[in-house]
């Protein structure tokens, strides 16, 4: 019951998704992970990957579509268990507005 709502859900969200944009939080349950800003020259560490370009990736073949343009690995991990609640919010580049915000429920078995 949750997956096909969780998926609806997703769906009916995802063409608010802003394409010069880049993850800024990640939250499970109280815990926020701040992100980096591609537009800023300091790298926090975090659990979310940074890229060099919050612009569009253009082409099917082009490969900085699974993570990024010029993306670097994380150089940290979180744990999410089971039943945990994740946030994960985009942001412009310029910090103008937020362009989504998902809040999935975790299911592992």
């Amino acid at each position: 019951m949750w997956a096909p709502s969780l998926f609806v859900a997703f769906c009916a969200t995802a063409g608010c998704v802003s394409v010069h944009s880049f993850m800024c939080t990640i939250t499970i349950n109280t815990k926020i992970y701040d992100g980096n800003n591609p537009l800023e020259k300091k790298v926090n560490a975090s659990i979310i990957r940074r890229i060099n370009d919050p612009n569009p990736n253009i082409g099917a073949s082009n490969p900085a579509l699974t993570c990024g343009p010029g993306a670097l690995a994380a150089s940290q991990v979180a744990d999410a268990n089971p039943g945990d609640i994740m946030t994960f919010k985009w942001l412009n580049a310029n910090y103008s507005h937020v362009s989504v915000l998902f809040i999935v429920l975790v299911f592992i078995s």
